[in-house]
């Protein structure tokens, strides 16, 4: 077991005994995700194991925690992907990286979406300029005059059918067609205000 402190306004992590892990040294502490906690000093993050070894230095403008072994980091304008070893999994000049879903990543490259692959290190632009950010695993994007949504794997998910479309919220999403607005569900079925 493992707790977070605050001493004289500094965190630390002590184990189950109150012995500490992690010296009440930094300026946050986040909880343990797979097996590491987000540490921040002096504006900077990286990432410690349990016994309190710094695996990741405390080197990046910011950084999530770890989710299925990889954290989104960025260093200056540019976002990474890390591993909990804190290799680079994803790298390259990104201006935005999504999270690995089966082992692809969607990124931002000169405005545009694009799909890497892990394992392969394979970057597939999409052609798809970024309208926003992905909301509960769908992004809008607009194509031949008409906006649709993809998926974290970078596939078409709701066609390019619709005049204009807004992020999903609690798997909803408004949108317009012919000058009449109603509500999608994720496979853009019409489930409110269809008539």
């Amino acid at each position: 077991q493992r707790a977070v402190i605050v001493q004289n306004n500094f965190y630390g992590v002590v184990d189950n005994k109150g012995i500490p892990v992690v010296a009440p040294l930094y300026d946050w502490i986040s909880a343990y995700q797979d097996g590491l906690v987000r540490l921040q000093k002096n504006k900077l993050w990286g990432f410690a194991d349990r016994d309190g070894k710094l695996v990741v230095p405390v080197q990046f403008d910011w950084a999530s925690d770890f989710n299925n072994g990889h954290a989104k980091v960025r260093k200056g304008k540019e976002y990474s992907i890390i591993n909990t070893k804190g290799k680079a999994v994803v790298s390259g000049g990104y201006l935005w990286v999504e999270d690995v879903v089966e082992g692809k990543c969607m990124v931002v490259k000169n405005g545009y979406w694009a799909s890497y692959d892990l394992n392969t290190q394979v970057l597939i632009s999409l052609n798809y300029t970024v309208n926003r950010m992905f909301s509960e695993g769908y992004a809008v994007v607009y194509s031949q005059g008409k906006f649709g949504y993809i998926d974290l794997k970078g596939e078409v998910a709701v066609s390019f059918q619709f005049d204009y479309a807004y992020d999903f919220v609690s798997g909803w999403a408004e949108v317009m067609k012919d000058g009449k607005a109603f509500v999608i569900d994720t496979k853009g079925e019409c489930i409110k205000y269809c008539k």
